[in-house]
Parts: structure tokens; sequence; C-alpha cells
């Protein structure tokens, strides 16, 4: 799999019309995702497309060192950092991927730098 196409996709999600697209996010998001927030808080996927819709719209963050690599048949973890746009803060983001039969996100975990 195009280490770049996902993280292409992996932006996608960031952006604000993504976030609030229900049937983008369903064809992006795993069956069974599920994510650890900034917050150290576990949220299921139906909390996040529940979420998502109604998130305040602000100017998306852009990815920073990033790295993909291949962690096993059909599995590509993401990593990288996040600069938020109104705060200023930064945060370190892991995304896991599944690749086939069409990728998907299976798994993503934030943490708010010190």
């Amino acid at each position: 799999m195009d280490h770049g196409h996902l993280q292409t996709l992996e932006t996608e999600l960031l952006a604000p019309t993504v976030r609030a697209d229900r049937r983008r996010l369903d064809v992006l998001l795993h069956p069974d995702f599920h994510e650890i927030g900034r917050s150290g808080r576990h949220v299921s996927r139906e909390e996040i497309l529940d979420a998502l819709p109604h998130e305040e719209r602000t100017a998306p963050p852009v990815p920073e060192e990033r790295r993909a690599d291949d962690v096993g048949p059909g599995l590509v973890l993401l990593t990288y950092r996040l600069t938020d746009p109104v705060s200023g803060r930064r945060s370190r983001h892991c995304s896991l991927w599944e690749t086939t039969p069409e990728p998907r996100l299976r798994y993503h975990q934030g943490t708010w730098e010190l």
C-alpha cells in the first residue's frame, strides 16, 4: 500500500468538511474503529460518528514529523505531530490503518505534548 495515499486519507480526516460528513467517515473508519483521545478517554466508532459532525469548525491542523511503518500484513502505522490552530498546543498521534481490501482506519490515539 502506498504510504502517501494513507497519509492523504489521514489528513482528510482532519478537515472540518470531512469530519462533518458522516457518510465519508463511515467509509474511512473501520467497523471496529476505536480511539484513545488526547483526554485519555476511550471512544467508540459510534461515539465518534455522533460527535464529529457537531464539532466547532476551525482551520484544520497540519501534520508534521510524519512517519509510516508497515507493522504486519495489511497494517500500516502512521505517526505525526499536530499543532492546534487555535491554542497552539501540540499533540502526538498514531493511527493504525488496515489496507485490505480498502484502506480503513482501525485505531487512533492522540496525546498532548507536555
